[in-house]
């Protein structure tokens, strides 16, 4: 890796912003009198650098539905806890916080194969049970850039590496196709929503309600907590022997659809 020296990744800013789909409903029913009936949605978000060892229960399970829009397939039923702490690397120099349902990453790696791990907790406070919307596209909006630092000081914009190879700009370091293709896996890798993790019980009934209803939810109780494991990762390098580093940084705007559970 000595050829790789002076690699760095700068900060990663995530912005998470939970979307609320009803943060208070009140209602009076009018049968032969007059009844009422009234809840509260809500609920808290706590975040941690690495992985809770609280998700380490045999009372918890991963849904890993994310970004499977409706096609009502599951990959899960698992703990991934072990796999997960055996991967991380360099998260001393990482940080992660929340300002209400606000979550900030920033992360920083200096080598390839590096990979780091957050965790958002979010618990059901209010007396409505509350539901992810795993079949939705969280990831919103990307915004990666970055720039190879070559062997003559010289810097590349990885971007514009297709344009060197179709000859409509000028190509000093012979970058080709490969080389794009390595920019384009890293980016996509930059940061991934891993897991969700929710209680056993709950998963199993919406196996079970699956079967009936296509349009079936995770139910999380009042009191009952779903996990989030986000990871940052650089997981490729650049085989092109003129690339002696890479500077990167991006922010990924990520919204949770968290929603009243509506059976």
């Amino acid at each position: 890796m000595s050829k790789k020296r002076n690699v760095i990744i700068g900060v990663i800013a995530l912005l998470l912003l939970v979307s609320v789909g009803y943060a208070l409903f009140s209602d009076t029913l009018n049968i032969n009198g007059t009844a009422t009936a009234k809840g509260d949605f809500s609920f808290s978000v706590t975040t941690q650098k690495g992985v809770m060892d609280e998700i380490n229960s045999e009372s918890l399970t991963s849904l890993n539905s994310i970004g499977m829009r409706r096609t009502k397939a599951t990959s899960s039923g698992l703990n991934l806890y072990s796999s997960y702490v055996s991967d991380e690397t360099g998260i001393e120099s990482s940080t992660i916080t929340n300002t209400s349902n606000t979550v900030t990453i920033n992360a920083s790696m200096n080598m390839p194969g590096q990979s780091q791990y957050f965790t958002i907790k979010v618990t059901n406070t209010g007396s409505i049970p509350i539901t992810i919307d795993v079949w939705d596209e969280f990831i919103k909006e990307i915004n990666i850039k970055g720039k190879l630092l070559m062997d003559d000081g010289g810097e590349v914009d990885p971007d514009t590496i297709m344009d060197m190879v179709a000859a409509t700009i000028e190509n000093p370091y012979g970058l080709d196709s490969a080389d794009d293709v390595a920019w384009r896996q890293f980016k996509s890798k930059f940061l991934e929503l891993k897991s969700v993790i929710v209680p056993k019980e709950r998963h199993n009934e919406f196996v079970n309600n699956l079967n009936e209803n296509p349009n079936a939810f995770v139910e999380i109780r009042t009191g009952e907590s779903f996990y989030i494991i986000c990871s940052v990762a650089w997981g490729n390098a650049f085989n092109n022997e003129r690339i002696k580093g890479l500077e990167a940084e991006g922010t990924i705007n990520i919204e949770l659809p968290i929603k009243q559970y509506v059976n």
